[in-house]
This record gives structure tokens, C-alpha cells and sequence, in this order.
């Protein structure tokens, strides 16, 4: 049986409810599947913070891009390579910080079910905006350096 892993969870925007992933990709379930008798749940998911990007970025300085051959050097035990690799990659962020950033990963999808959700929920922002434009105007209103896009 292998080692017990452990993912760090993908920071997601504000409007979505649920679909939660870690940084490797994997959708996190409240509810997990029934598990078969004497199967221990060997994964579980963690929090990213700004120290523990800190500590991943270091130890990723100076080797070439996972997974087109690097062996990911200091990993903690148990942690999942390639969430690490990415933690140390992209960092740690917020969303009212760098909502581009929490996006990224996102926009990099591939497969056409992520892509396909991803461009209903923006619709969906759309729609929303389109049913209510003034207070959309307001808000834009009262953000620093949006005033100009709100007329």
C-alpha cells in the first residue's frame, strides 16, 4: 500500500460554490464515495499559506519545469509533487489580491468539460451584469481605477 498523500487545495473565485480542486487538478468531494471494507482513505487536502509557498519556491530555485523530467526536490514527505511544484511555482494568492492569478489556472485548462464550465460561469457573470447594469455601474463606480469602464 502506498504513502498517505496530501494535496493543497487550489484557491477558487468567490462565486463559486463547491467544484473545489487542489493545485494538481484533482476535485475535492465533500462527500466522498463509499470506501470498500478495511480501505483506509489514504489523501487528504490542506490550505495553502504564504509561508508554505515561500518554502516551495525555494526549494523549486534553479530546476527545470515539472513534469517534463524533474524530479521535484524538497518535497515534504507525503506532499503531492506536482501540487508542490505548482505552490512553489505560482505562489500563494488571494482573491481580492490577484484575482488574475487565482484564475490562471483556470485559464489553462484543457479538457473540454473544465473549458465548457469555465465559459458557462462567465457567461453566467454576464447575464447577471446584463440584469442589473446600474448597481454593476456603481460597484465599478467606487473601485479605484475602474471609473473610466464604468462610463
Amino acid at each position: 500500500m502506498s504513502a498517505a498523500k496530501t494535496h493543497i487545495l487550489r484557491v477558487k473565485p468567490p462565486w463559486r460554490d463547491g467544484r473545489n480542486h487542489t493545485m494538481c487538478g484533482r476535485r475535492v468531494s465533500d462527500n466522498p464515495p463509499a470506501r470498500r471494507a478495511g480501505y483506509a482513505r489514504r489523501e487528504s487536502v490542506i490550505e495553502p499559506g504564504a509561508e508554505m509557498a515561500v518554502s516551495a519556491k525555494a526549494a523549486l530555485a534553479g530546476t527545470p519545469p515539472f513534469p517534463w523530467g524533474r524530479h521535484v526536490e524538497g518535497v515534504p514527505d507525503g506532499m503531492c509533487a506536482i501540487c508542490w511544484d505548482r505552490l512553489g511555482t505560482y505562489g500563494h494568492q488571494e482573491w481580492h489580491a490577484n484575482p488574475l492569478a487565482v484564475l490562471r489556472a483556470d485559464l489553462a485548462i484543457r479538457d473540454d468539460a473544465s473549458s465548457v464550465a469555465l465559459s458557462e460561469e462567465l457567461i453566467a457573470l454576464a447575464e447577471l451584469v446584463a440584469a442589473h447594469p446600474g448597481e454593476f455601474r456603481e460597484l465599478l463606480e467606487t473601485r479605484s481605477g475602474l471609473a473610466t469602464l464604468a462610463g
